[in-house]
């Protein structure tokens, strides 16, 4: 199990959870799973009518066979304490998280939030799913009326008490086969960026796509990617589509050639440089 595939083994047991509620009592598996920890955090037994935001990242974590690298506790206070004590707290305005940590919050965050560094009490918890584009969502219980459901706010944006980010790594080896190749053998994550990088899973959005509906992380191989390319000094597909359509490669038999002689793979570059301009 590599590192991505460690956080998203406890995200998809979130994910699982979306859409139960306190009202029903469907979440019930949620307070079961925290009440099965042996030892229960100061003895107490959560209840289905208490609040259970902090009981489900929790529950998410015993279900995952993460208490090692995550903090248990019922309580959102204790959760800052804990972490703190386990050195995984981060209270950094400048920090990205990344799919998996988890999110206090504090309601009563002031309106000069964007210059001052929030040390109220916090009020609630959540698990960051994704991080995109400035936002990200993120997965919470006990949210208004009771339920499990999603919240999307701005990275470090107000009511962001600060981030517990467990090391999931330690949960991860190195350079694990991620998914088969179809000859009864399996590719590791380096493999597809390689695969990436030869323009075989196109860009963007599209290759987000391509990746996670082959059973990739898209992350993870974009990691792997970037780190690839920095070493060898050479650029992408894409980036070199994107030379040919400014005109620095020539046209017909001269871009082939020089192309080929720089070693980029011409038919791949000339399917993205179609696609660009579709």
């Amino acid at each position: 199990m590599t590192e991505a595939q460690a956080r998203e083994k406890i995200l998809n047991i979130e994910r699982g959870w979306v859409g139960l509620q306190r009202a029903n009592r469907s979440h019930a598996p949620i307070i079961d799973a925290y009440n099965s920890h042996v030892p229960l955090p100061r003895g107490y037994r959560v209840s289905y009518t208490d609040a259970y935001c902090a009981t489900m990242q929790s529950a998410a974590a015993i279900k995952a066979g993460y208490t090692d690298i995550i903090p248990i506790e019922c309580s959102c206070p204790r959760l800052i304490e804990l972490a703190k004590g386990m050195g995984i707290w981060v209270e950094d305005d400048a920090y990205i998280p990344k799919p998996a940590d988890i999110i206090l919050y504090d309601w009563q965050d002031g309106a000069g939030y964007a210059y001052t560094d929030n040390q109220g009490a916090p009020d609630h918890v959540g698990m960051a799913e994704s991080v995109s584009n400035g936002q990200q969502t993120i997965i919470e219980g006990n949210m208004a009326g009771g339920v499990v459901g999603r919240r999307t706010l701005p990275i470090n944006g107000r009511f962001i008490r600060g981030y517990i980010c467990p090391k999931y790594y330690k949960k991860a080896s190195a350079e694990q086969p991620t998914a088969s190749d179809g000859r009864g053998g399996v590719k590791t994550v380096k493999q597809i960026a390689k695969e990436v990088i030869a323009g075989k899973w196109g860009a963007g959005d599209e290759r987000r796509k391509r990746l996670a509906a082959a059973g990739y992380s898209y992350m993870e191989v974009q990691a792997a990617v970037n780190a690839l390319l920095k070493s060898s000094g050479k650029k992408s597909v894409a980036e070199v589509a994107r030379e040919v359509i400014a005109g620095k490669w020539g046209t017909g038999e001269e871009r082939k050639k020089k192309l080929k002689a720089a070693g980029h793979d011409y038919a791949a570059v000339q399917r993205e440089v179609n696609k660009i301009l579709k």
